[in-house]
């Protein structure tokens, strides 16, 4: 296995030590929501073409509502989602051989997509939709 995308996988999914723990809880602390705004602001920027284009490569289900409500949903995610998916976007910038770079891409892709679920997010948009839809008929 290539040892940037065992690095990676390290990264994500070690088993955390208390000290990890905490370090990870003053980051959170510390990280201003000014910066969070901006790393926000980069994800729609950046990570919205590249959802896009993966969402757009696989056959299946119409993502036509999953792509329009992005914007939205990346500015509604909590502090901790938005560090974690900037942390990847990084990643996947520095990748330097191809595996890792779609093993990052594809991470990033699924993490965003897993985002929408969190506390029935899109559920609630869409149950949203229909109900305004059907007050119009």
């Amino acid at each position: 296995m290539d040892s940037e995308i065992a690095e990676f996988w390290k990264k994500r999914f070690k088993e955390k030590t208390f000290t990890e723990k905490i370090k990870h809880k003053l980051l959170l602390l510390k990280t201003k929501d000014s910066e969070v705004d901006k790393m926000r602001e980069q994800l729609i920027k950046e990570a919205k073409p590249i959802f896009i284009a993966y969402l757009s490569s696989t056959r299946g289900e119409d993502n036509t509502l999953v792509i329009d409500y992005f914007d939205e949903r990346i500015r509604s995610l909590p502090k901790e989602s938005i560090l974690e998916l900037f942390s990847e976007l990084q990643d996947l910038k520095e990748a330097k051989s191809n595996e890792a770079r779609e093993l990052i891409l594809t991470h990033l892709v699924i993490h965003i997509n897993l985002l929408y679920s969190l506390d029935g997010w899109f559920r609630k948009k869409l149950v949203g939709l229909l109900t305004n839809s059907s007050k119009k008929v």
